[in-house]
């Protein structure tokens, strides 16, 4: 799924999108809230994982084999459980069934196939402002596969070690920043936020941030060669 100014403008708003008939309809931040911030990121994770994330080394035999034919072929339970708890969530379904022998789900006499998975899977990343490159700002991204997450928990044990863990901001921190400094977006309507406006309207505050500082910083006698000026009237 490629994004143009029709689905971007769509992802503001907040609007559901569909795939052969299966709505896929974004969570606000309270609606988040009431799931479970963990938990919610941890159900992403069937979306976003793909077939390197499970296997270091690829059989032959598996050789070509999609990321969905391999949840319903695998034997491992925890695997299995996070499809259907990912189903259960984020695709709101009255009732579905999974039929491992022909790798099809039903959700609610909508079929969900290999061919269009990966489409709805495209669109949950894009509703949740997933970035495979690990390097672009994403203050609210979710982490991704178990192996990025026990990664990361590693990396958290060690800035503790150091001395440095305080310094990191949680949800929260960033739910209050934005309710504190956002202009009309406050701490009693942040929550209807959807997950993607809730992210891009940080990262444009963090822009305006940014470039009144290095607006004061030249007024201030910086040399311009030591300030980047970037001004905030561009593309996240």
């Amino acid at each position: 799924m490629n994004i143009n100014i029709d689905d971007e403008l769509r992802l503001l708003k907040g609007s559901s999108f569909f795939v052969d008939g299966i709505e896929i309809r974004p969570f606000s931040i309270g609606e988040i809230v009431e799931i479970g911030y963990e938990k919610y990121q941890q159900l992403i994770n069937i979306f976003v994982l793909e077939v390197e994330d499970i296997l270091k080394e690829i059989p032959e035999e598996l050789n070509g084999i999609s990321i969905f034919d391999l949840f319903l072929k695998s034997n491992n339970d925890e695997l299995y459980n996070l499809l259907i708890d990912g189903i259960n969530l984020y695709l709101h379904p009255k009732n579905f069934q999974i039929i491992k022998d022909d790798n099809l789900i039903f959700v609610d006499d909508k079929i969900i196939n290999c061919d269009n998975w990966k489409q709805i899977s495209n669109i949950i990343k894009f509703q949740n402002c997933f970035k495979k490159n690990e390097d672009e700002y994403n203050p609210a991204d979710p982490r991704t596969a178990e192996l990025l997450r026990k990664r990361d928990e590693a990396r958290r044990k060690l800035a503790k070690a150091k001395g440095s863990d305080n310094d990191s901001l949680n949800f929260a921190d960033l739910v209050s920043i934005l309710s504190a400094n956002a202009n009309g977006i406050n701490i009693i309507n942040v929550w209807d936020l959807t997950f993607y406006a809730f992210n891009n309207q940080f990262a444009r505050m963090k822009m305006l941030e940014d470039y009144d500082i290095s607006i004061r910083s030249l007024l201030a006698g910086a040399k311009s060669e030591d300030v980047e000026l970037k001004h905030w009237m561009l593309k996240i």
